[in-house]
């Protein structure tokens, strides 16, 4: 599922660089599967840095739930500099998207 979501994860900013957008709501809610452990700190640490324009951008991740491994998944990406946080409320995404927070 890594490489699966390296590739949308591609499209995407492919895409938003394309429409000058710095900030991005992604729902996952209908995605099936799951990182594990190793594939989500490899995704933070590994993939999505090596897609410079991500470190410009804002990134809300909406899911129906956060499991344990998607909330290690944001750690990891906050920890190495990626402005990504995970929600469930679609709201509170929207919001801290229009926020001035960073981190």
């Amino acid at each position: 599922i890594r490489n699966i979501l390296f590739d949308i994860a591609v499209e995407i900013i492919k895409t938003a660089m394309e429409l000058q957008y710095t900030k991005i709501l992604v729902d996952i809610s209908q995605l099936t599967g799951l990182l594990n452990t190793i594939d989500a700190y490899d995704f933070g640490t590994k993939d999505l840095p090596t897609l410079r324009q991500v470190l410009r951008m804002r990134i809300a991740i909406r899911d129906n739930s956060i499991s344990e491994n998607l909330q290690f998944f944001e750690t990891v990406c906050r920890n190495t500099g990626l402005n990504i946080r995970v929600f469930i409320d679609e709201d509170e995404a929207i919001q801290w998207l229009r926020s001035d927070e960073y981190l």
